[in-house]
């Protein structure tokens, strides 16, 4: 072998080093999945092909005695697909070739848990944002998030509630355009806010002490609230404040639309809720929390809905009996032309058109008959 041939192998060695390398860089960051195949059997595979068919790939791990685990899904004899959790082991960490054990354990029913609760978190968080009232989720007293409704009722921004503990800070009480009462067990209030002076017209000082059912409630809807109350449990409330606030005495919301009175005997539509103020890990009922908005506007959209839609359906009726009338008009007037083409005027007498129409309807009538006669199929 000549000196030239030995460099034309060398040259041609390092042509193909160089091309293997270049396909190497190419299967390992190509953006696409790349296979190659002999006898209809795959020899090799590039990562985005592995991962686009989650196809994993032990044998880095294996071969230096490491155990190898994930979780992929797989499909059954039936046809049906489940998920495994595959942990793989070689036999003899010194020897890595002896062979490997795996282990399958099916996690199907732990992957459709994990899925149901994605899906209730992603409803839960699209109910949580399109909300029009405020919503909190509270462990330990402390805000663990809250929806943005929550945040912009007081004036918080996004976010800035969360890890807050939910002991209402005086600025939120003050800041919130709602009446916002808090009253010992027996029901009398201990503690208010400025829009409930600004709402009710009366000073914090005239209100401290004083049951929110003689202050500010109507007495002919509280008399009716515990007469339906007595309906429903069968139990007798011994006052009206004791009433208002039963079901906030079993741990539930109450909240329900009420009219409430200010100062000057001027009366206005109010959304209520009452809820009860529980203290300390054993949860005792220390007082209650009633909160009341003004719902004027609300109702005066109602009522100009309600007054909307009665008018409508007025001019509806009033339309179809025009309607009505001008088809009785129009078959009257029908009529009368009809007898005025078939009648003479002076005599009332039938005129010559008279049997010419005639004559004419029972050619059309025998024509239909013909005409229905011909398709009508034989009965022998």
């Amino acid at each position: 072998m000549s000196a030239e041939d030995i460099a034309e192998r060398m040259r041609t060695g390092a042509a193909l080093q160089q091309a293997l390398r270049e396909m190497e860089a190419i299967m390992r960051n190509a953006p696409v999945g790349i296979i190659f195949t002999r006898d209809r059997r795959i020899v090799q595979a590039n990562a985005k092909f592995n991962e686009i068919f989650r196809f994993v790939v032990a044998a880095p791990l294996l071969s230096q005695g490491r155990p190898f685990q994930t979780q992929m899904p797989m499909r059954s004899q039936d046809g049906s697909d489940v998920w495994i959790n595959l942990i793989g082991y070689v036999q003899n960490t010194e020897n890595t070739r002896e062979g490997t054990i795996w282990i399958c354990e099916d996690r199907s029913s732990v992957k459709r848990t994990e899925e149901a609760l994605k899906r209730a978190h992603a409803e839960q968080q699209l109910i949580l944002e399109n909300s029009v009232v405020g919503i909190a989720f509270i462990r330990h007293r402390l805000f663990q998030r809250c929806n943005r409704r929550l945040e912009e009722m007081y004036g918080w921004g996004r976010g800035e509630l969360d890890g807050r503990p939910t002991r209402v800070p005086r600025a939120i009480l003050d800041s919130a355009n709602l009446i916002i009462l808090s009253t010992d067990r027996g029901g009398h209030i201990v503690s208010c806010n400025p829009a409930a002076e600004q709402l009710l017209g009366l000073p914090a000082a005239d209100m401290l002490g004083r049951l929110p059912t003689e202050l500010c409630f109507d007495a002919a809807e509280l008399d009716a609230h515990r007469q339906r109350l007595q309906q429903e449990t069968g139990i007798a409330s011994p006052t009206a404040m004791a009433a208002l606030t039963a079901r906030a005495h079993l741990g539930q919301i109450d909240e329900g639309e009420w009219t409430l009175k200010r100062a000057d005997g001027t009366r206005f539509p109010a959304q209520v809720t009452i809820s009860p103020l529980r203290e300390g890990e054993s949860q005792v009922l220390k007082g209650f929390l009633l909160v009341a908005g003004d719902i004027t506007g609300r109702k005066q959209a109602e009522a100009l809905l309600v007054r909307s839609r009665d008018e409508l359906e007025a001019r509806v009726r009033e339309r179809t009996s025009e309607l009505h009338s001008e088809v009785e008009q129009r078959q009257r007037a029908e009529q009368r032309l009809r007898r005025l083409a078939l009648y003479d005027a002076l005599t009332g007498l039938p005129n010559r058109a008279l049997p010419a129409a005639g004559a004419g309807h029972r050619a059309s009538r025998h024509a239909g008959q013909l005409r229905r006669g011909a398709v009508r199929p034989s009965s022998t």
